[in-house]
């Protein structure tokens, strides 16, 4: 027997696997197979199972993979112990007095096994907390965003285009450090006339955002788009849309301070002070004229949210609106100020899962859009989301666009 195995009621349990489990590196109970089927132990399971006749609940053998010839992990193990217990007892079989003297020797086996496995996982366990304590801790992810605009604009045909790089990088698991770099005109927006703008490559965002606690976060932002911050609706989710802008912030970039409270009571407070136009964020211009913006938000689910907006860098403008899950698949969103008014809705797993359908109307002063954009993932990294817009103005001309939106992740 390998010196790193302990063998108990003739189940092997390494090291290897204590490590394993405690790290994280073992993600489901088929990577367990360590103890074959041949041993005694299972071997006395089976045969007093088949001996009288105790099936498996259809419920029972859903839970578990098909088993495997040549092994058997502890798991499906204890969980066959446990049914074959509980089918004696709820259907009054009778058993033999050895046979149930054998069942209560491997219910004391494995007992004394998961004892000895729970106390190396405990003592390894204790060793992760003080190299996390004391371990600067690194790691980052990256998301890519791809553009193509096409519209028609004053009956002339529009092509634009963009591409945004966005690195998320945390170094004590409580923290994000976010920065997004653009290439191309420097927007997205299909309101542009052909060849309009530079190509360019520019940090469009850049904030770093700390727990303070349980319930507090801070953020400090040299650049950051207020859809982050405020109306934060969940079926309005940029990585999941195509759309133009979202009627709170149009795409605003401000700079800033602001601080998020979530109360126990299912209550969100988010306070700020932020300075619009991207010169403020030029340490040469400084923070010009900041101003007020804060929400109230009360989300009793991650689906289902009421919030109350002030917008001090959009002409002090206060904001009501909501997000609303129907069912499982269908949501409906609003919001609404004095001139200005969206309504929408959202359908999920339309045609696959994760798939998505929005689609939404936007009442403003000057222009209208209904815009409909599906969200179509290719597969865990990559997904793809078409849009189509309509665009009317007060003087009642139209414009159509369409907006081809590629994401991926490393």
């Amino acid at each position: 027997m390998n010196p790193d195995q302990k063998l108990c009621g003739g189940l092997f349990i390494s090291l290897a696997t204590v490590i394993a489990l405690s790290t994280g590196a073992i993600a489901q109970v088929s990577q367990l197979r360590e103890a074959s089927n041949t041993n005694d132990p299972w071997l006395t399971l089976e045969k007093i199972m088949n001996d009288n006749r105790v099936p498996l609940p259809p419920e029972d053998l859903d839970q578990l993979d098909p088993i495997d010839p040549d092994s058997l992990t502890r798991y499906e193990f204890a969980y066959y112990l446990h049914t074959l217990l509980a089918n004696i007892e709820r259907n009054s079989i009778e058993i033999k007095q050895q046979e149930l003297v054998a069942l209560r020797q491997l219910q004391r086996q494995l007992a004394r096994e998961l004892a000895l496995f729970k106390a190396d996982v405990d003592t390894f366990e204790a060793g992760l907390i003080d190299d996390n304590a004391t371990t600067f801790s690194p790691n980052s992810s990256l998301r890519g965003y791809g553009w193509i605009n096409v519209s028609q604009i004053e009956t002339k045909l529009n092509l634009t285009a963009a591409t945004r790089f966005e690195l998320l990088s945390r170094f004590d698991g409580g923290d994000q450090l976010i920065t997004q770099l653009n290439l191309g005109t420097g927007k997205t927006n299909a309101l542009l006339y052909g060849g309009e703008g530079n190509e360019q490559l520019e940090i469009r965002e850049l904030f770093y955002r700390s727990e303070i606690g349980d319930r507090v976060t801070m953020t400090i932002a040299p650049q950051i788009e207020l859809s982050r911050l405020l109306q934060v609706n969940p079926y309005l989710n940029p990585q999941k849309n195509a759309f133009l802008n979202n009627t709170v912030s149009q795409n605003i970039l401000a700079s800033g301070a602001i601080a998020q409270w979530s109360a126990p009571i299912d209550l969100n407070f988010t306070l700020g002070l932020m300075a619009e136009s991207q010169l403020s964020a030029n340490p040469n211009l400084g923070f010009d004229q900041p101003k007020l913006i804060g929400q109230i938000a009360y989300q009793f689910d991650p689906d289902n949210t009421i919030q109350l907006i002030y917008n001090g860098l959009n002409d002090a403008r206060w904001r009501a609106s909501f997000a609303w899950g129907l069912n499982q698949n269908l949501g409906i969103f609003g919001s609404y100020d004095h001139d200005q008014w969206q309504a929408g809705f959202r359908v999920d797993n339309i045609g696959q899962q994760q798939a998505t359908f929005t689609l939404a109307y936007n009442d403003a002063p000057e222009i209208d859009t209904l815009d409909s954009s599906l969200y179509w993932p290719i597969n865990e990294k990559l997904a793809l989301i078409p849009s189509f817009y309509v665009l009317s103005t007060k003087n009642e001309t139209q414009n159509y666009g369409s907006n081809f939106k590629m994401q991926w992740e490393f």
